[in-house]
C-alpha cells in the first residue's frame, strides 16, 4: 500500500468514528418541541452559550466552504481527501457525510444540530489552542525568529 492509500483509509476511518460519536452524543427528540423547537426532554430552550457556539462554528463551516470554493475556482483544486473529484471514493464519501448528518438531525431534530455544533465548537477551539501554543513555542523558541528576522533585516547600505 502506498502512502496515499494509508492516507485515504486514515480518512475514512476519521469519518466513520465522527459519525459515530455524532450519532451516539445526540439525544433522540421525544416530541413536536424538542425535535423542531430545539428543547431537551424536559421542554427547557438551549441555553445562550449553546446557540452562540452553533452560530460560532456554522460561521467557520461557511467561511470555509466559501475559501475552498473560491481556492477551487482560483487554481483548479476540487477536493481530494476522499479521491479523485467524481470518483466513487469521492461520491461515497460524500454521501455518507450526508448520511450520517441526516441520520442524527432524524434522531433529534434542532436539538441534535445544536449539541453537535457544541461539540465541533469544542473540537475546534481545542486544536486552535494546540496549534497556537506550539507555534508559539516554535515562534518564541529561536526557530521561526531567526527566519523571520533574516527576512525582515534591513539591506546593508
Amino acid at each position: 500500500m502506498t502512502h496515499d492509500a494509508n492516507f485515504g483509509i486514515y480518512f475514512w476511518a476519521v469519518l466513520l468514528l465522527y459519525g459515530g460519536v455524532m450519532y451516539a452524543m445526540t439525544p433522540s427528540s421525544v416530541s413536536v418541541a424538542s425535535f423542531f423547537r430545539g428543547t431537551d426532554n424536559a421542554g427547557r430552550a438551549a441555553s445562550q452559550w449553546m446557540l452562540t457556539a452553533s452560530i460560532f462554528i456554522s460561521w467557520i463551516f461557511a467561511k470555509s466552504v466559501t475559501n475552498a470554493a473560491n481556492l477551487g475556482a482560483a487554481y483548479g483544486v476540487v477536493g481530494g481527501y476522499f479521491g479523485p473529484p467524481g470518483s466513487a471514493p469521492f461520491i461515497g464519501s460524500a454521501l455518507l457525510f450526508t448520511a450520517v448528518t441526516l441520520l442524527y438531525a432524524v434522531k433529534g431534530g434542532l436539538r441534535s444540530s445544536i449539541i453537535t455544533d457544541v461539540l465541533q465548537s469544542a473540537v475546534f477551539i481545542l486544536f486552535l489552542g494546540i496549534v497556537l501554543f506550539y507555534g508559539l513555542i516554535l515562534c518564541f523558541s529561536g526557530f521561526l525568529l531567526p527566519l523571520w528576522l533574516r527576512k525582515h533585516e534591513a539591506a546593508p547600505a
